[in-house]
């Protein structure tokens, strides 16, 4: 799971990584220093190496897609706004 963080701290946490990497630090070591995964700084690191600085970018994560449509939505918020009792048999 990604941290929290805006996309210039993400980035720079990248970074970071690969200048540790520079440094001759083993991955292990690296990662700890971070506090991740080894296998992400690998994979930072590889990306690095195929596609430069740009693949360090920390790409948009739109999260999970809707179960509802914004109609259904809509309705939900008419139904609850008018209240359970309304929908309930009435209990005498």
């Amino acid at each position: 799971m990604r941290p929290k963080g805006s996309a210039d701290l993400l980035s720079d946490r990248r970074r970071r990584a690969l200048k540790l990497l520079r440094a001759e630090l083993s991955l292990n070591e690296v990662a700890r220093r971070i506090r991740c995964a080894a296998s992400s700084v690998m994979r930072w690191r590889n990306a690095w190496r195929r596609h430069g600085a740009d693949a360090l970018k920390v790409r948009f994560s739109p999260g999970r897609p809707r179960r509802l449509t914004r109609r259904q939505e809509k309705r939900l918020v008419r139904i609850l706004l008018r209240g359970a009792l309304v929908y309930c048999p009435v209990i005498d």
